[in-house]
């Protein structure tokens, strides 16, 4: 079976194998296959968003962390039993402790028992995120608001934000049962020294309490076998590794001692990691500059070919409008032809007499010649119009209109059904030709 896995498949199988102490890879596979080869399922204390590969945080020895894990996996088959008897003694106490103190809040109402009285809820096991303010809550009403400050979230988050944001994890557990818990957490956690310490070398401080189900199957994942419990997780490659760990009561010296041994060593790779990681951002901001200067400039082509466009488009639009245009005068100059031509065929010819029987009148067209003709008086202002279209114009073009306009004083002759004696060109009338 195990050779028929992919290699993603390996990988959770060797990541559920380490959390879970489980030997036989075919009775961890079944398991696994049966929850679809997914771990946070088997392992209560991850939310269901939560990443379990960040769970992954494999224990060591304080004394000798890279010792042989063959030599740890005797031990465990050795220690197995004492260790899981007293887990379940353990258990099997808190509940019979929980129970008494049920039976004495429920029989005589306000009267605190040792967990609690009866006007405090029951702690929300199902609910990790709870159970961290409520550490938060309780620690401070005992032991007052001096302390490093607790992470607000579940183990899992704790390990995804120490990973994301290349921090260590110090993870304390501890059991309000315990002898020694009141003296650890007045003593070292509640000292100055303690608190600046792990403030100033920004460690992401998550803490628990073994009566709540997810700090419970944390100290089972991390092999915690007294209280209270202190383990360092720190980065190791891609994984979040246990580097030593910290059990019993010990003192605020101690306890930063050891970390900083660790640390001297830790600080490097913590910085070769942030190192590698700016490289990435670095490459990947680089990347994304010139993706947007990509995109700029396609944009930048994009808006210059439809700005082209439109300009085409214009310049077809106004040929076609010249091209109309010009048609269209080309249209009113044969019509124009037309009609002079008929005219001229048409035209009557010049009266007889003189004095008042005619209108004699001097026309000055545009070319400055000089015409004189005789019309009756009653002819229209429209046959005066008509016989200056059939004469020589220039330079008034052939597209173009003239009007007619009396001299002394000037009068443009507008009305086409005046006649001559009332425009008062009779006897004797001057007019001048202009372009309109």
């Amino acid at each position: 079976m195990i050779e028929n896995l992919s290699d993603h498949q390996k990988q959770v199988l060797g990541e559920f194998q380490s959390l879970t102490g489980i030997q036989d890879p075919n009775e961890a596979a079944t398991l696994l296959e049966g929850n679809n080869w997914r771990i946070e399922g088997l392992l209560d204390f991850s939310e269901p968003n939560d990443s379990p590969s960040e769970a992954n945080a494999q224990t060591s020895s304080r004394s000798s962390p890279q010792r042989d894990r063959g030599q740890w996996s005797l031990f465990g088959v050795v220690t197995a039993p004492i260790k899981y008897g007293f887990q379940l003694l353990y258990s099997v106490t808190v509940f019979i402790v929980s129970l008494f103190s049920f039976l004495l809040s429920f029989l005589y109402p306000g009267t605190p028992g040792r967990l609690g009285s009866s006007r405090r809820a029951a702690p929300n096991n199902n609910d990790p995120q709870a159970a961290s303010a409520r550490f938060l809550l309780n620690f401070e009403q005992k032991y007052g608001s001096v302390h490093p400050p607790f992470f607000q979230g579940t183990y899992t988050q704790a390990l995804e934000t120490a990973k994301r944001e290349l921090r260590y994890l110090l993870v304390l557990l501890h059991s309000e049962e315990h002898d020694d818990t009141e003296a650890f957490n007045r003593q070292v956690l509640s000292s100055d020294v303690m608190t600046e310490f792990l403030t100033s070398r920004r460690f992401i401080f998550w803490a628990g309490d073994i009566r709540e189900s997810e700090a419970f199957q944390v100290s089972n994942v991390l092999s915690a076998t007294t209280y209270p419990f202190l383990a360092l997780i720190a980065l190791q490659g891609t994984q979040m590794v246990v580097v030593d760990r910290v059990e019993g009561l010990t003192t605020s010296d101690e306890i930063i001692r050891i970390l900083e041994r660790h640390l001297g060593r830790l600080d490097a790779q913590l910085a070769a990691a942030r190192m590698e990681r700016e490289r990435r951002e670095q490459s990947r901001s680089i990347r994304a500059h010139q993706d947007s200067a990509y995109e700029a400039s396609l944009r930048a082509d994009r808006e210059k070919e439809q700005r082209a466009r439109e300009e085409r488009e214009r310049q077809r639009r106004e040929l076609e409008e010249q091209e109309r245009e010009a048609r269209r005068k080309q249209e009113m100059i044969e019509e124009k032809r037309r009609r002079i031509q008929t005219l001229r065929e048409n035209f009557p010819s010049e009266p007889e007499g003189s004095g008042r029987d005619v209108a004699k009148i001097s026309m000055r067209l545009p070319n400055g010649e000089r015409l004189i003709r005789r019309f009756l008086p009653t002819d229209k202002v429209q046959l005066l119009y008509d016989f200056v279209s059939i004469q020589n114009l220039e330079p008034i073009p052939e597209d173009s209109t003239f009007i007619i306009a009396s001299t002394f004083p000037r009068r443009v002759l507008e009305d086409m059904d005046m006649t001559l004696a009332e425009a008062q060109l009779t006897p004797n009338g001057s007019v001048a030709v202009e372009e309109k």
